[in-house]
């Protein structure tokens, strides 16, 4: 009789212990589940909602538009998976001249472009620039990548990892 209630208790931590693991790789899975989702894409492949980003990424500023991508990189499956974000980020006024002010800009090399075509923006010049200190402000340091800011039309663009 103890023999069996030792067995059965065994049983029930090694359940228990397997509910527990699933239950936490669901969480961290659904945590990047939201960047593989297809709900706000345009017909141009790119995402357009606001609250991946603005979640991520809080300090980015006011925005009207925002065109993007994400992917989990390697394989999918159950644990934490990293993924990549790219996209495109159109500043209202206000907040793109605070940043322009703001921070010391540096611009990129010559020939330069974002990793992403910029035709989705309909704009034909750009003049891409980038702020270590501003980079530090938009990403936490989770994030691998950068922020350039375009100091002619407001345009954020950014390439990260985490």
């Amino acid at each position: 009789m103890n023999l069996i209630k030792r067995k059965s208790s065994r049983y029930i931590l090694l359940i228990v212990a397997f509910l527990i693991i699933g239950v936490v790789g669901y969480t961290l899975y659904s945590m990047v589940a939201d960047t593989n989702s297809t709900i706000g894409k345009t017909e141009n492949g790119y995402r357009v909602d606001k609250d991946p980003i603005t979640s991520r990424f809080p300090n980015v500023g006011q925005f009207d538009k925002c065109y993007w991508k994400a992917d989990t990189i390697g394989k999918s499956g159950v644990g934490p998976s990293s993924y990549w974000m790219k996209g495109f980020v159109v500043l209202k006024r206000e907040d793109f001249e605070a940043f322009k002010t703001q921070y010391k800009w540096l611009d990129v090399e010559s020939g330069w472009k974002p990793s992403l075509d910029t035709s989705i923006l309909n704009i034909q010049s750009f003049k891409w620039s980038f702020s270590t200190e501003f980079d530090n402000y938009i990403k936490s340091a989770s994030y691998v990548g950068k922020f350039y800011l375009d100091l002619e039309n407001g345009i954020v663009f950014f390439d990260v990892q985490k």
